[in-house]
């Protein structure tokens, strides 16, 4: 643990930063709203919506060792996703640690 505990990129340390930034947003905690906005079995990313009374936050999960794209549904709004309307709903995740 004493060695985690120097290693800002340790999983100690990570788990720490997720936990902070649960606790500073409502929408992350258990009484926010949950829901998938990309989920096809067996592809990446997943993204899903977290939601509590106006905060949106949208995430993306790519477990992958490989960056991928995703084109978000038209469902989904742009402001809510931090783009402008003129600007296609389309993302780039990179794994933990890629360029």
């Amino acid at each position: 643990m004493a060695a985690q505990e120097g290693d800002p990129h340790s999983t100690l340390n990570t788990v720490r930063a997720l936990i902070a930034l649960r606790q500073a947003h409502p929408a992350l905690q258990a009484s926010g709203a949950f829901a998938a906005v990309v989920a096809r079995t067996g592809e990446v990313p997943f993204v899903y919506e977290r939601s509590s009374g106006r905060e949106r936050i949208l995430v993306a999960v790519n477990p992958a060792a490989r960056p991928c794209e995703v084109r978000l549904p038209a469902t989904v709004n742009s402001r809510r996703c931090g783009s402008s309307p003129a600007k296609p709903k389309h993302f780039k995740t990179t794994p933990e640690g890629g360029p």
